[in-house]
């Protein structure tokens, strides 16, 4: 990498790509002219095939059937057979309008985080590509150059006083837990609500959703932290507050949460 960031070592390229695929990164994905934004996944890039935890290949979160394509297969738990790749391969993306514009401007701007650094570079679309028969994705050439610019991790952002964010969390088989939204970020956020009998714990896997003018946004996540602690609306009370963090967030809603953090930090600044 040089002094301005810019890497054009091939190995090292390769293995940001497989980071970013492992960590089931947002990626931004600007078409045509008007640079539009959209959202995507990587399902392949040379080295590997995303499948998630539970075995579940990612194309069936994310991928529609969009007509045509040739095949990719791979090997038990998600390890290319083909040793010849030269392509990387996202998830359809969102809104699906892009799917149509990415045809007619088959170059496009990718940028992604992985850790405190934001990648960008360009790629051309090559096709639509079938991956286990499961469904298709959108089939790139891989980077030669890519810049990298160090930032900081998006912080979480407090919910300003004045505004009111509903959540919901249940565990399976378990009550519903409602309470309030008290900070977010694009991995998670906390909520504080009513004590209950019996609390959630460390660990629990739940379904989330957060409501408001952003929602619903729904998901799954990992309770990550459990605490008593007093009330912040109300210092006379207890509150059960816990930590959630996110897994298995589409990308229309992972990129509606982003644009609600960057629109939560601006108004708690104007506070």
């Amino acid at each position: 990498m040089n002094q301005d960031g810019v890497i054009y070592n091939n190995k090292k390229i390769r293995s940001i790509l497989l980071d970013a695929a492992k960590d089931r990164v947002l990626l931004e994905i600007r078409v045509g002219p008007d640079k539009k934004l959209f959202g995507a996944r990587f399902i392949h890039v040379p080295g590997g095939t995303v499948v998630d935890d539970e075995a579940e290949d990612i194309l069936s979160l994310y991928a529609s059937q969009i007509g045509g394509g040739e095949t990719v297969t791979t090997a038990p738990k998600g390890n290319v057979r083909d040793e010849a790749e030269d392509y990387i391969v996202i998830s359809p993306l969102e809104p699906t309008e892009g799917n149509m514009r990415i045809r007619k401007t088959p170059e496009i701007l990718l940028s992604f985080h992985v850790g405190i650094t934001l990648y960008a570079t360009k790629v051309t679309f090559q096709g639509l590509i079938n991956v286990d028969n499961k469904g298709q994705g959108l089939k790139f050439t891989v980077p030669r150059v890519m810049r990298a610019i160090p930032r900081r991790r998006q912080a979480r952002v407090d919910i300003p006083e004045r505004i009111t964010i509903p959540v919901s969390v249940q565990k399976r088989g378990s009550a519903v837990v409602s309470g309030l939204l008290m900070d977010i970020s694009s991995g998670g956020l906390s909520f504080a609500s009513p004590q209950a009998k019996v609390p959630l714990l460390k660990n629990d896997k739940v379904s989330v959703t957060i409501m408001g003018e952003w929602g619903p946004v729904s998901t799954f996540g990992t309770i990550c932290f459990h605490a008593v602690s007093r009330d912040p609306r109300d210092v006379q009370s207890t509150v059960d507050q816990y930590g959630v963090q996110f897994q298995m967030l589409s990308v229309a809603d992972a990129m509606t949460v982003d644009r609600m953090v960057k629109q939560l930090d601006l108004a708690s600044r104007r506070s």
